[in-house]
């Protein structure tokens, strides 16, 4: 078998998309943090971003999410859209207001066998997790949506500075 040289120096192509929950509802002071739902405007934010995912024609493999009532909510919209098995979501609660060094544990822990990812989670760690990774600071509005791609062939190997930020979109930027 023949294996050019640009063969052995190409890079595979990883994508993350970080994705702060939509808005949530504040109603029900007796509800938990952890369980409070999506407000009014966060389950119709959740359809436009989920329908602005799919006009981008966006493909995942895999999506990761805290396992929050707010962020499940955000990440069902998305599931629902773009046609994801939920065979490739995992809920975890260690993205539950997740520091950078688990949002970045957990992304590192994704098979390589998916190349296009997804995370769903909370600030201010989806706005520290991307200026780490992109050396960009962008303060996450809710449902606030970054594409970084890496030159990269393992989530292993995703660490300070290594992404670059192709694109960055919330519900009020029309």
């Amino acid at each position: 078998m023949y294996i050019s040289l640009n063969q052995i120096l190409q890079k595979n192509m990883k994508t993350l998309y970080l994705v702060r929950h939509a808005k949530s509802s504040w109603n029900n002071a007796s509800l938990s943090d952890f369980e409070r739902p999506l407000n009014d405007r966060g389950n119709a934010d959740k359809k436009v971003m989920a329908k602005r995912l799919k006009e981008k024609e966006t493909e995942l493999d895999f999506i990761l999410s805290s396992s929050a009532k707010r962020t499940s909510q955000t990440t069902y919209a998305i599931k629902e859209e773009l046609s994801i098995s939920s065979e490739n979501i995992k809920f975890s609660d260690n993205l539950y207001h997740a520091s950078l060094v688990n949002m970045l544990s957990e992304t590192n822990s994704v098979s390589d066998d998916n190349d296009i990812i997804m995370l769903v989670g909370h600030n201010p760690g989806m706005s520290n997790l991307c200026d780490y990774l992109c050396d960009y600071f962008v303060d996450f509005p809710t449902l606030g949506i970054a594409k970084i791609t890496f030159e990269l062939d393992s989530w292993q190997e995703i660490s300070r500075g290594t992404g670059t930020l192709e694109w960055f979109d919330f519900p009020k930027n029309n």
